[in-house]
């Protein structure tokens, strides 16, 4: 067994144990016609998979607090672990996730960039920060 399928194993097993059921949805915009400028948003992808969901903590000298200081980031905001085959980079996407099973809290990606965790050519993880969506949990157009 490699180096890398042993640390893919263990992020699987955390996920597990401490794994929470995550809800991601990709759209694609549709503008409607040459006269019709509205937007509408179509569903390029459903996946539902387990994710460690933990919140932002800014503790001193790290990496979060930094970004916090600079106002990219807040107490509020979420990052998501998730296995590394899970994409959240399709350009021209826009990507909303749910939290829970069923879904009781959506949020959309912070521009911070997607972290990979990899080993070689072999994505382990992913980590990526989100900002929940406030009211209806809906993107317009959706």
């Amino acid at each position: 067994m490699t180096v890398a399928s042993k640390l893919q194993k263990g992020f699987q097993n955390m996920l597990e144990k401490v794994g929470t059921q995550v809800h991601i949805r990709k759209f694609n915009e549709v503008i409607g016609s040459v006269w019709d400028d509205e937007v509408s948003l179509t569903v390029q992808s459903n996946v539902w998979t387990s994710g460690i969901v933990l919140p932002i903590r800014g503790a001193m000298g790290t990496y979060e607090s930094i970004l916090m200081e600079q106002g990219k980031l807040s107490t509020n905001d979420i990052k998501l672990f998730v296995s590394g085959s899970i994409d959240f980079t399709d350009l021209g996407s826009i990507i909303r996730v749910g939290i829970g099973s069923p879904s009781s809290h959506y949020y959309k990606p912070i521009s911070l960039g997607v972290k990979k965790q990899e080993v070689g050519d072999i994505n382990i993880y992913r980590k990526a920060y989100f900002r929940r969506i406030t009211g209806t949990g809906s993107y317009l157009g959706e």
